[in-house]
């Protein structure tokens, strides 16, 4: 099949390039729309505004992105649509791309939530995807309240996705078992965000658990700067199964924001035959315990 991919694509580690791939492989041919790209030749300013509390959109830049979204489309006359959280695409493009090409079928691929109530600031970015549901044939989701959601604001046939990982970048590295050495007790690879904030810091400062964590926005904590050693920069794919392989317990914590069930971690680290330790309640540092 001819399928045009509108998704994230800058590097191998970001799953939509992942699954870009996986349709390659199963012999399809595969237009690349790189929705990153597309952004930044719209304006060499951010792309959102931040007014009164919550982020918008630059009404300009929108136009030129589905401008171009919709010539390439043309271009390419495809037989599958398969577009990723693509947050400026708006209805009327769709619509126009589903009258040139009644044939082709129109795919949503969505892992983020754009329904969760404790999004507030983020509600007006997904106004143009709320939009658009009901012009795509198919949705896939991740989480199983989203599927009623979709339904209730017209989307025509929605499925549950449950993730998996991308074989050739998670797979466990080869290693010496008879003469080996850790580098990490305790590791977490993501961003600060929510409740793994208050997780990491009873972790590292109540309990003093030596907890590596690897990600961003950690400087806007308080455990940053008392226990600074302990925080490094995002690391990405083969970087980051590496960390993953090279520690006797790899964390995970799922996003309150997203009301996540689970996350990429949950199939990635085991994967990576890495000793996976997820847990919904608060008891996190007594369970590393053993207590």
């Amino acid at each position: 099949m001819k399928i045009f991919f509108a998704g994230y694509l800058d590097a191998q580690w970001m799953t939509g390039w992942q699954r870009c791939q996986v349709l390659k492989e199963l012999g399809n041919e595969v237009y690349e729309f790189n929705q990153h790209k597309s952004w930044k030749v719209s304006s060499t300013q951010t792309i959102l505004k931040y007014v009164t509390n919550q982020f918008f959109f630059d009404t300009k830049k929108i136009n030129v992105f589905n401008q171009i979204f919709l010539n390439e489309f043309i271009a390419y006359k495809p037989e599958v649509a398969w577009i990723e959280k693509s947050l400026l695409l708006l209805p009327e493009t769709l619509e126009k791309a589903r009258e040139l090409f009644p044939n082709c079928i129109f795919i949503c691929f969505q892992e983020d939530d754009p329904f969760s109530p404790m999004n507030i600031a983020e509600l007006p970015v997904w106004k143009n995807f709320i939009d658009s549901i009901p012009a795509y044939d198919i949705h896939f989701v991740w989480r199983e309240f989203n599927v009623k959601e979709f339904i209730d604001h017209g989307a025509q046939n929605v499925y549950l996705y449950r993730h998996g990982y991308y074989k050739h970048i998670f797979h466990p590295f080869l290693k010496n078992i008879n003469n080996y050495n850790y580098e990490h007790d305790v590791l977490f690879v993501g961003y600060a965000r929510d409740k793994r904030k208050a997780d990491i810091y009873n972790l590292i400062i109540q309990e003093k658990i030596p907890v590596n964590i690897y990600g961003g926005r950690w400087n806007r904590t308080l455990a940053y700067y008392l226990k600074r050693d302990l925080f490094h920069p995002p690391i990405f794919g083969k970087d980051y199964v590496k960390k993953i392989w090279y520690s006797k317990i790899s964390l995970g914590f799922v996003s309150a924001a997203n009301r996540d069930q689970f996350t990429l971690r949950t199939f990635e680290i085991p994967a990576c035959k890495g000793f996976f330790f997820s847990t919904k309640n608060r008891q996190t540092s007594r369970d590393i315990r053993g207590g």
